[in-house]
């Protein structure tokens, strides 16, 4: 949940994640492939390039995600270890007991989960942290170019329409436009 609330990225490449990509020295996340997976099967995906060459780029951060990450790898090596005779190392950072990428759905079920713990009732998704990062940054001061870039969107409009879509219509006529 922490890659997605503050780091924006979306559940396809989040499970899509390797070892190879997290360089705990330079702080840093290479985004560099997307999950395809339509049947929901974890033996049935196919790793692709990211639908716009913004979405492939590296990200700084920071100290407690390489903190997480670092724990993470451990408890993955003793999983490994436990289930030796049928975990299949792909290299997946987010790999279910058996080696294989984890399925979206985990995703969605374990933030719905912690919203109906805590109480909130309102539809969230974890692709909505996404469109709140960008609001928020937006609201910091970023340009739309900024937000777009962080993003890794290539059409500005689409980059507008979710900041607008935060806004009342009587507010949006003061907003930038690209």
């Amino acid at each position: 949940m922490y890659c997605t609330v503050l780091y924006r990225f979306k559940n396809r490449r989040i499970i899509s994640s390797k070892w190879a990509d997290f360089n705990a020295k330079q702080g840093t996340l290479r985004i560099t492939k997307t999950l395809y997976n339509p049947t929901n099967n974890f033996k049935k995906y196919h790793l692709l390039t990211p639908k716009t060459t913004g979405s492939k780029r590296t990200i700084e951060i920071d100290e407690t995600l390489i903190k997480i990450l670092k724990k993470h790898e451990i408890k993955q090596r003793e999983i490994k270890l436990k289930n030796k005779p049928i975990y299949q190392d792909n290299g997946f950072i987010f790999a279910r007991d058996d080696g294989h990428p984890q399925l979206r759905k985990v995703i969605e079920t374990r933030l719905h989960r912690l919203l109906k713990k805590a109480e909130i009732k309102k539809n969230i998704t974890p692709h909505s942290f996404r469109h709140t990062y960008a609001s928020l940054m937006f609201e910091a001061g970023a340009t739309i170019k900024e937000v777009l870039e962080q993003l890794g969107h290539t059409d500005p409009k689409t980059t507008t329409v979710i900041i607008y879509s935060r806004y009342p219509k009587h507010e949006r006529k003061d907003l930038p436009t690209v």
